[in-house]
């Protein structure tokens, strides 16, 4: 079972002079079957007056803090210790086919209402999507064919034909647009992923954490030098919620860590905030998610 050590920073810089600033946050990861937060901590330069925490309607942990100080600079830095043990899931363990799934969600029997609610549009998820992404879908998720197996032919199909693309998209493109591009980031496949399983009446959520990347052969780790990550948790009816991530092909285990966890990527915005001032800025992160010994 791995143990990790997370520093996420986000560093802001304003043209002009900030008088106030209010900020909402999702940096503390959750305690879920498949991970434990064993330690955890905030801190911002300049130094927050205040720091409150409640849970969200979806049960995340949203810090909120003001800077009452005049600034032109802010850096809000998270450390947390976390041990992942997630499990990669055997598709075939699984045999609930697409058919038999989408029945159990429309009948609603036995299925709870955190599963139920999932199946409706969102800012991001449209309710009424265009005929090539109901093509693309029905062309996956075929009636017989079992849902995890599905999950893993998307996957697949992202990776053969879809472009990670930093330049492509950014937080406003449509999933329509990003269909057509083919290309983007794991914010918009993580929005295709959901909006391709939400068309077949399944029930499927947005995802936002951290991910355990490799340095090259002989290259040393580099702190800071990753971001936070997305992707797509989808609910089988009976068994439970199962973590896949289409950006890299994978059905996630003990190298993902969970945030937050939302209807898309507006309900889980690790950091936001509105300012009085300050005019354009800059905005840097940086995340260096370590494996400890032991």
């Amino acid at each position: 079972m791995p143990r990790y050590a997370i520093t996420h920073t986000t560093e802001y810089k304003y043209l002009y002079p900030v008088s106030v600033s209010h900020h909402a946050v999702y940096l503390q990861p959750l305690d879920l079957p498949t991970q434990d937060c064993l330690d955890f901590s905030l801190t911002a330069d300049p130094m927050y007056q205040d720091y409150r925490t409640r849970l969200d309607y979806f049960g995340n942990r949203l810090g909120l803090f003001s800077i009452q100080e005049e600034h032109q600079s802010l850096v809000i830095t998270s450390q947390s210790t976390v041990d992942a043990h997630g499990q990669v899931p055997d598709p075939g363990a699984f045999p609930m086919t697409c058919a038999e799934a989408r029945q159990r969600f429309q009948s609603g029997k036995d299925i709870p209402i955190e599963a139920l609610q999932y199946l409706f549009e969102s800012n991001r998820i449209p309710a009424d999507p265009s005929d090539a992404i109901r093509r693309y879908a029905a062309g996956i998720f075929q009636p017989e064919k079992p849902v995890l197996q599905a999950c893993s032919d998307l996957m697949a199909d992202i990776r053969a034909n879809f472009s990670f693309d930093p330049e492509a998209t950014d937080i406003s493109t449509p999933v329509e647009d990003f269909l057509q591009l083919r290309r983007g980031v794991c914010q918009d496949f993580a929005h295709f992923a959901i909006t391709v399983l939400t068309v077949m009446g399944l029930s499927a959520r947005y995802v936002s954490g951290y991910i355990l990347t490799h340095p090259p052969p002989g290259k040393p780790r580099l702190e800071g030098a990753d971001a936070s990550h997305a992707w797509v948790s989808v609910f089988l009816p009976g068994q439970g919620w199962f973590d896949f991530d289409p950006t890299n092909n994978i059905f996630c285990a003990d190298q993902h860590v969970t945030v937050a966890l939302g209807r898309d990527f507006d309900d889980v915005s690790l950091v936001r905030g509105a300012v009085t001032g300050g005019g354009e800025h800059e905005l840097k992160v940086a995340v260096t998610m370590k494996p400890l010994e032991g």
